[in-house]
């Protein structure tokens, strides 16, 4: 069977529930917001790689100690910026395989790339709707905000449907969802 968001949100209706909004990411959007990610994992491994090649010209003896400590550190390092490439590659390329969709009881985002994730919002916990959008229709929507006073300063965490066709059609589904109205 092929994937479309349709399927993918059927399998996740419950009964009498009914779907008022559905669409899809489009992957540059996607790939735009893990931009930063991936910059950085790229600095990161082009830092390291030099400083691990000259680590391995050293005979074998003198890595002992001090130098194999750093070493293993560097090969650490490595493979933190490549998990972090790949996590920000990955999240861009589920956009293929992700759907969005607002129904009558609540928010749904399936996403099925390798194992199938499902997020629910509940009408009580959307508590903003901010929408940007482009000439052509489509951009985000964000229907969830929240702000945690972390040891490093406040940290915000958002919900967002990225990317979508119809930005103005979901927004006004989130609104009648959020105030309840049918």
């Amino acid at each position: 069977m092929v994937w479309t968001p349709h399927e993918a949100v059927k399998t996740e209706l419950q009964p009498g529930e009914t779907v008022r909004w559905i669409g899809s990411p489009s992957f540059t959007a996607m790939l735009r917001t893990q931009s930063f990610e991936i910059i950085i994992a790229v600095a990161w491994i082009c830092l390291c790689f030099p400083f691990l090649r000259s680590a391995l010209n050293e005979p074998f003896l003198d890595r002992i100690g001090w130098n194999l400590f750093w070493l293993i550190g560097l090969i650490v390092g490595i493979g933190v910026g490549f998990w972090m490439l790949g996590n920000g590659i990955w999240t861009s390329l589920a956009a293929w395989r992700t759907a969005y969709a607002v129904t009558n009881r609540r928010i749904l985002i399936v996403s099925d790339l390798g194992w199938r994730y499902v997020l629910t919002v509940v009408p009580n916990a959307i508590n903003t709707i901010e929408r940007s959008e482009r000439p052509n229709g489509r951009g985000s929507i964000t229907f969830r905000r929240d702000t945690v006073d972390t040891s490093d300063g406040p940290t915000t965490t958002t919900l967002s449907f990225v990317g979508v066709r119809d930005v103005q059609d979901a927004a006004r589904e989130i609104e009648k969802l959020r105030l309840g109205g049918k």
